[in-house]
């Protein structure tokens, strides 16, 4: 358990009139929170439990020299750092925080690195008359590299949107009448099973010329060849300019090879050319050093030298890094758009045995030889308006259903972000391979799902980015809506990899366990076999509803008046256990808690049961603690309590909001009551 400190940094607003989304300034100050110190008095209150996970740990951390799956005396330090990730599904992620740094790194699947990379920026350059008016970094950054660079832009010129898997950034650029807008893109797109695996994110940058004479507009990217890990440093990297026209358009930009033993990469920085828009480029500089040659390069005349060949291969110990640069007249009151784009192309993945060569899925569609970079940015780049249709027709409906409160849109849409950025792997089937080279003998009892996996191949993301877990059932069940709702063929090859799991278990064994754990939930399973099964009919003892309506909408007001208004005065949620007396329980370690995945649910089933006013005044509560009050924007953990302290960053089981969804789309001719508000202050 880590403790949190201090106010919030982010705010739910409407944003342009349709845009509901994560939003506030560059400047606004991120108060001091706990540095990610561990609180084991919960654990050893119940010393046994204490003992076996501290010699369950220097086992598998000493002994073994393994990483911990869930390290609590390692946690990852709370950073109020992050925004939207760049990526589809499955071929990794790369963050930027809600100031633009890139600050959180996932291209091995499930292996993170949180690193702010100083040399990852984009510089604007504006000219006018054939002069340089305007050089700057747009960061509020002041580190101690690059020193020759221009840092230090005023955060309160700068605004954050986020609405998941878009992001805006607008700068007003001070005293220049220039407003730069930047939009960032990812190929998220319900039901398709194509471009939503791609390793990809484009960056469009519109620009507004208020001046009433033409300017001339420049936007540099650089990027460091890595991720800002101790590799960056192995020697042997090395950059090379590329480009690509195809079906009469022309990308251009650097590659930067990263040539690790295990596990290879390549990143791409590119722009799109066309009428108007030039492209140049830096192939290779010192991002440690003061920058110097970088900057007085863009200066001279706004564009870079573009040198051609390859760059000389790093020394160990040296780092090196590239930029492009998209250039474009804007006349005097008038707007222009610069593209540009970032693409990683790391196909093959081995895991910790490194027995089995694994490839994700994009490769089916740009292959798995590592060269795939170049089409990957041209693709991304000339496809983005595409994505952006689908996007726009998928939610706005939703975003422009004035019967659903903004908080609700947020966490929505912003809580998809785990289904790219929870270490998420979707691989190929290999094409020599059969069921029981998957599933082992339990396989051959499901082998006419197989020609269904090679079609979609096999998914899979982890419990939560601490709890380095794979498909945890239990957890996956609540957030199993997202996927069922979104791209229901990556559920239906989950559900294949459980199944045959549970075939080897053997499903009377499975079936006998339930029954003894939980009859409630044995019930109610049966119930589903018996709805699903056209053959079946039902027993005289079964409803169509598993339990008495009007037993289950009395405990549900029980537990909206006892566990959500009866705790933290109705703003934080419902509380996991709570007393007769109306103290929250204390029992065991984690019945004092909030999950914010369970409330969602619990919301989802109020509303099924038509307690709506009820189901978001619950849910709202934890919107307002994680996005608001404790700035884990992209970070949403599995628990809280009241008390200022969370536990486990970044967790599977808040997507189990599309349940809401569900529930609401379920009901016909649905009106809500207004959801009053939550009384939870923005700064305490």
């Amino acid at each position: 358990m880590r403790r949190y400190e201090g106010a919030a940094r982010g705010r739910g607003v409407a944003a342009d009139g349709w845009r509901v989304c994560l939003a506030h300034r560059f400047e606004e100050p991120r108060q001091p929170y706990g540095a990610g110190d561990v609180s084991l008095r919960d654990v050893l209150r119940h010393v046994g439990l204490g003992l076996r996970y501290f010699r369950w740990w220097v086992k598998k951390t000493r002994i073994e020299k393994k990483s911990a799956f869930i390290d609590l005396l390692c946690a990852v330090p709370l950073q109020q750092i992050y925004g939207c990730p760049l990526g589809g599904i499955g071929g990794g992620t790369i963050t930027r925080g809600w100031r633009g740094e890139f600050c959180r790194w996932q291209l091995n699947p499930g292996i993170y690195n949180y690193e702010t990379v100083i040399a990852n920026q984009f510089t604007v350059c504006l000219r006018c008359k054939g002069q340089t008016i305007y050089q700057q970094v747009l960061s509020v950054e002041r580190p101690s590299t690059l020193q020759s660079w221009n840092w230090g832009y005023c955060g309160h010129y700068a605004f954050y949107h986020a609405l998941y898997p878009r992001a805006w950034m607008v700068y007003e650029l001070p005293g220049q009448k220039v407003v730069l807008t930047c939009r960032q893109v990812s190929p998220v797109i319900p039901h398709d099973y194509k471009d939503s695996s791609l390793p990809v994110g484009v960056f469009i940058w519109e620009v507004e010329n208020g001046r009433d004479e033409d300017v001339e507009v420049s936007i540099m990217f650089s990027l460091q060849n890595g991720m800002g890990t101790k590799e960056d440093r192995s020697g042997g990297h090395w950059n090379e300019p590329f480009a690509l026209e195809k079906d009469g358009e022309r990308v251009a930009g650097v590659l930067l090879h990263h040539c690790t033993s295990v596990n290879p990469f390549t990143l791409a920085i590119s722009a799109r050319e066309k009428a108007g828009t030039g492209v140049t480029h830096l192939m290779a500089f010192n991002p440690t050093g003061l920058g110097r040659e970088v900057w007085q390069d863009l200066l001279q005349d706004g564009r870079l030298d573009s040198p051609t060949g390859q760059s000389s291969l790093t020394e160990k110990g040296e780092v090196t890094a590239a930029a492009v640069c998209a250039s474009c007249r804007v006349p005097a009151r008038g707007h222009r758009t610069l593209e540009l784009a970032l693409a990683w192309d790391r196909p093959c993945v081995h895991f910790g045995s490194k027995e089995k060569l694994h490839f994700r899925r994009y490769t089916r569609f740009f292959g798995s030889g590592g060269d795939a970079a170049p089409a990957l940015s041209h693709h991304a780049l000339t496809h983005y308006e595409e994505w952006e249709r689908k996007i726009e027709a998928w939610q706005n409906p939703i975003l422009e259903n004035s019967q659903l409160p903004s908080w609700y849109k947020s966490a929505l849409f912003n809580e998809l972000y785990f289904l790219t950025d929870g270490g998420t792997i979707w691989m190929e089937v290999p094409p020599d391979c059969c069921a029981e080279d998957l599933q082992g003998p339990a396989g051959t009892g499901l082998s006419h799902l197989f020609p269904f996996l090679r079609e979609y191949g096999r998914f899979a993301y982890l419990e939560g980015q601490e709890y380095r877990m794979y498909n945890t059932y239990d957890v996956h069940f609540y957030a199993s809506f997202a996927l069922i709702m979104l791209w229901p063929k990556l559920q239906i090859s989950l559900q294949y990899d459980i199944a045959s799991a549970s075939l080897g278990f053997g499903v009377t064994r499975v079936a006998s366990r339930l029954w003894k754990l939980n009859p409630a939930l044995w019930r109610a399973s049966l119930r589903v076999c018996l709805s699903t099964e056209p053959k079946a009919a039902p027993s005289p003892s079964l409803s169509s509803q598993v339990f008495p309506k009007s037993h289950v909408v009395s405990a549900l007001r029980t537990i909206f008046e006892k566990n959500v208004l009866g705790f933290a005065g109705g703003t934080m949620g419902a509380v996991n256990g709570m007393r007769p007396d109306g103290v929250p329980d204390t029992s065991s370690v984690q019945s004092n808690e909030v999950w914010i995945g369970v409330v969602y649910a619990l919301a989802a089933t109020m509303i099924q049961e038509g307690l709506v006013e009820e189901g978001f005044r619950t849910a709202e509560g934890c919107y307002r603690t994680v996005w608001e009050q404790l700035g884990m924007a992209f970070q949403t953990p599995e628990a809280y309590r009241e008390k200022k302290v969370y536990r486990s960053l970044a967790y599977m089981r808040p997507l189990s909001i599309w349940s809401m969804q569900l529930a609401l789309e379920r009901r016909a001719g649905w009106a809500p009551a207004p959801a009053p508000p939550c009384q939870v202050p923005i700064h305490p």
